[in-house]
């Protein structure tokens, strides 16, 4: 049972992908910091919202003829991101079965970039999406590792060659493997958590979390 209902996270995160605007493929990496604070009124449900800044990344566009010859190399400028998401237990954890929680989070962020193909000029690059997913774990004493398969979709907005393009990730899913950690009674409710995507959107997060 969750003693608490309230819960504030932390957490730094870093991701990479492709997105294709117009026909044409961006790569973009991002770092970010958040912060988010939960509701969970039990054990099934639970629902927050995050807000957090983007630290800065880079950004690598192809030419019109979809070559990478001369092709655009950029920077992505601090921005804003937020989110806001909601689980559900749809399967409670035994001794010998393992849980499974779906997910749905809705996320913006914008920023600005720049790219030798504007001759430096900084553009919004503006970002939203949708997903859903499915998490599987077991929990080991403090420990419960996990495998996470997320399916998204939503729209990226820039500005390139002086024209503004439109369009979304080329991958669409991410699928990886992450782990929580019980920190000692003594510290509080305070938990740790580290998450790996390999697969499809490339990310990477870690963070604290605590109940209250």
């Amino acid at each position: 049972m969750v003693d608490t209902p309230w819960r504030a996270s932390l957490a730094v995160s870093v991701f990479s992908t492709t997105v294709n605007l117009d026909g044409r493929d961006v790569d973009l990496a991002e770092a970010s910091v958040s912060a988010s604070v939960g509701y969970h009124p039990g054990p099934k449900y639970g629902a927050s919202l995050g807000l957090g800044a983007i630290l800065g990344g880079r950004i690598d566009s192809d030419t019109r003829d979809g070559s990478r010859a001369g092709a655009g190399e950029g920077d992505i400028d601090p921005g804003f991101l937020a989110t806001l998401s909601g689980t559900w237990l749809a399967r409670y954890e035994t001794e010998r079965g393992p849980f499974v929680m779906a997910s749905l989070s809705l996320g913006f962020s914008t920023t600005t970039a720049d790219s030798e193909a504007d001759g430096g000029a900084p553009h919004r690059l503006t970002s939203g999406d949708a997903r859903v997913g499915v998490m599987v774990g077991k929990t080991y004493g403090r420990l419960t590792p996990y495998l996470v398969v997320r399916a998204f979709g939503g729209p990226v907005l820039w500005t390139l060659d002086g024209e503004a393009v439109s369009g979304g990730d080329v991958h669409h899913y991410t699928i990886g493997l992450g782990s929580s950690l019980r920190l000692p009674a003594r510290l509080g409710r305070v938990d740790g958590f580290l998450e790996l995507m390999p697969l499809g959107e490339r990310s990477a997060s870690a963070g604290l979390s605590l109940s209250f």
